[in-house]
Formats: C-alpha cells, sequence, structure tokens
C-alpha cells in the first residue's frame, strides 16, 4: 500500500483527470439534470434535500473501471469496483459527518466543476485532526471511505458537481468499523460484473441487432459501391 495513504487515510491527487474530461463530465450531470435523470435529494442516506443524484447513467459506467489500473498504480493495490454515485450541490447543500458502508473501503471523490469553491473535512489516520482540501476540476481526494471520517459544511455558493467512486481490495476483511466483512462479498457492490454484462447482451445480439428490418435492406447493400473510384457517392 502506498505510504502516506496509508499514514494519513487519504492521498491527494491534482489532475486525477484531465480538465477536459471533468468539464465535459460536469456538462453531463447538468444535462442530466435538465433531462430528468437526476432525482432531488431525499434527505436520507446522505443525500442532503437540497442536491441532485445520480446513481446510474450511461456516460458514466465506465469510469470505475478505466480508473482503477490508476487506483492501483497510486495505491499500490489490487482493487475490485463497487460502485459509483454523482451528486450536484446547491446553495445550502452540506454532507453530514460520517464514514462509509462496506462497499467503500477505497473511495475517491472528485470534483467535477463548480459555481464557487468548497472544501471538504477529512480526519487525518495518524494525527486523528480533521484536514481541509479544496479541489478544483478533477482533482481527486483518494481516502479509506469505512474509516476516515469526513464532512462538509453548508455551501454558500450556487453549485458544485461532485463524483464519488469505490473499491474493495480483492481478498481480505473490509477492516473497522467493519471488522468481518470480507472484500470479495462486496466486489461489484452484488451486481453484475462487466463480464456478466457483456454476455447478458452479447447472448441477445440478434434480437438486439436485428431491428427495424435492417437485414433486408437488400437494394440499398447493392447500390453500396465498392468500387474506389465510385466509393464517393457513398457518402453523398
Amino acid at each position: 500500500m502506498n505510504p502516506d495513504f496509508e499514514r494519513d487515510g487519504y492521498l491527494v491527487v491534482k489532475n486525477f483527470i484531465p480538465r477536459d474530461s471533468a468539464d465535459m463530465l460536469c456538462s453531463l450531470t447538468l444535462k442530466a439534470v435538465a433531462d430528468g435523470v437526476a432525482k432531488p435529494g431525499q434527505g436520507i442516506g446522505g443525500e442532503h434535500p437540497l442536491t441532485w443524484n445520480i446513481n446510474s447513467f450511461s456516460a458514466f459506467d465506465p469510469l470505475l473501471t478505466l480508473l482503477t489500473p490508476k487506483m492501483n498504480e497510486i495505491l499500490d493495490l489490487d482493487l475490485v469496483p463497487t460502485y459509483y454515485y454523482q451528486r450536484t450541490y446547491l446553495k445550502g447543500g452540506a454532507m453530514s459527518h460520517h464514514t462509509d458502508r462496506p462497499s467503500c473501503q477505497r473511495s475517491i471523490t472528485m470534483n467535477l466543476g463548480y459555481s464557487h469553491q468548497w472544501p471538504i473535512y477529512i480526519v487525518n489516520r495518524e494525527t486523528g485532526k480533521y484536514t481541509e482540501f479544496q479541489a478544483e476540476p478533477g482533482d481527486a481526494l483518494l481516502y479509506m471511505g469505512c474509516s476516515q471520517e469526513h464532512y462538509r459544511d453548508p455551501f454558500e455558493g450556487d453549485w458544485y458537481s461532485q463524483i464519488f467512486l469505490h473499491w474493495v481490495e480483492r481478498e481480505g476483511e473490509i477492516g473497522p468499523p467493519h471488522t468481518g466483512h470480507m472484500c470479495k462479498d462486496y466486489h461489484w457492490d452484488n451486481g453484475g460484473s462487466p463480464a456478466d454484462y457483456r454476455k447478458y447482451y452479447g447472448d441477445s445480439w440478434k434480437k438486439i441487432l436485428h431491428q427495424k428490418g435492417i437485414m433486408e435492406r437488400k437494394q440499398s447493400v447493392a447500390n453500396y459501391s465498392m468500387d474506389e473510384h465510385q466509393a464517393g457517392k457513398n457518402y453523398k
């Protein structure tokens, strides 16, 4: 394990993803609210009422697997994804003092964009004192979600877009305060792995792909020229 991460219980990584990527993801979070995909916070389970929340969005689905190699390299661990969650806070929104459930053994909170800066506070494992972290879009706080208490005071700006990404180690125990919980029981948050989804949709390929008479378009196929001198006509 990365010695700084092991000592402090967290690690700050500037530009964890490129700024352009953060800007695109931020735009998608705002679009998700506009399109009715995001849901207002329910005031329970960590959802402040003055927030918009996304827990399933196809644009975000690949992030965990794409970022796992980087997490493994930085933390010197062998991690398996569990789940992600995106939240946009509004003025007056907050995040109460808490630690996370077993699926959040190794976590990221990453800023995607904001109207105003807003710090997060996390307990340092060595000193037992809170440390403040201010993020720019694309910056990430890697942390031990189950053991290091963290919070945010009420937000005084207009909006703040954040994404949370969670993993567990491949083997072993989650550890305090979830002693006795085994990591393997939380792989993919007890849901389907990418291989499971690939098999499900792959097994249904014909039903999915052979729709709307696409395989009956014989005349269109005949008109598609393979001659290099005529091929330009395909694109007019």
